[in-house]
């Protein structure tokens, strides 16, 4: 069980990673496009240092979760009972990314497909290009699809050989059970 619980929490943390990546490029994307230039300079530094904040964060937790995904694991469940699911710990990580895997292609599939519609609805006495109406409507959003649709990829096709590796650098043995304590009977 405590393997279990210590999958779901780095799971987790790969969620939150790949969400603080999303937002750092859409907070690089925000800076990057003229910072502070409308009429109301104020809230718009509020606007992007929030996001920045934001984006730290979500980086942060990831980190913790990823790093002590184990040790919070063994926190929440102090005995280790079998959890019967017939598969081991590394087969049920390499389902868990599958499936994360799969929402993020989700994700940036229908993302995709908001910049679609934009670029349907591109009038007619526009003359830019598609590919400039696109980027200059969406850049943010096609940063993010991209991002989360080649992440979900990359999840769904190496999820086996993500969970094998991670098994080899943070291995989980079945005697991982928590020390005895050093309090004396009296």
């Amino acid at each position: 069980m405590r393997a279990f619980a210590t999958a779901l929490l780095k799971v987790w943390g790969v969620v939150w990673l790949v969400s603080a990546v999303t937002g750092l490029v859409n907070v690089i994307a925000e800076w990057s496009a003229r910072p502070f230039a409308s009429s109301d300079a104020a809230m718009q530094r509020y606007s992007l240092f929030s996001s920045a904040a934001t984006t730290l964060i979500t980086f942060g937790v990831a980190l913790v979760l990823l790093k002590f995904g184990e040790e919070i694991g063994k926190a929440i469940i102090r005995t280790d009972e079998q959890f019967a699911v017939g598969m081991s710990a590394t087969q049920l990580e390499a389902v868990l990314l599958g499936t994360l895997g799969a929402y993020f292609i989700t994700v940036g599939f229908r993302e995709g497909l908001v910049i679609a519609y934009t670029l349907i609805r591109k009038a007619s006495w526009d003359q830019s290009g598609t590919m400039e109406y696109v980027w200059r409507n969406r850049e943010r959003q096609i940063a993010g699809a991209a991002t989360e649709f080649l992440t979900g990829w990359l999840l769904v096709l190496g999820r086996k050989g993500i969970a094998e590796t991670w098994a080899r650098l943070h291995p989980m043995g079945s005697n991982d059970e928590l020390p005895p304590s050093d309090e004396k009977a009296g």
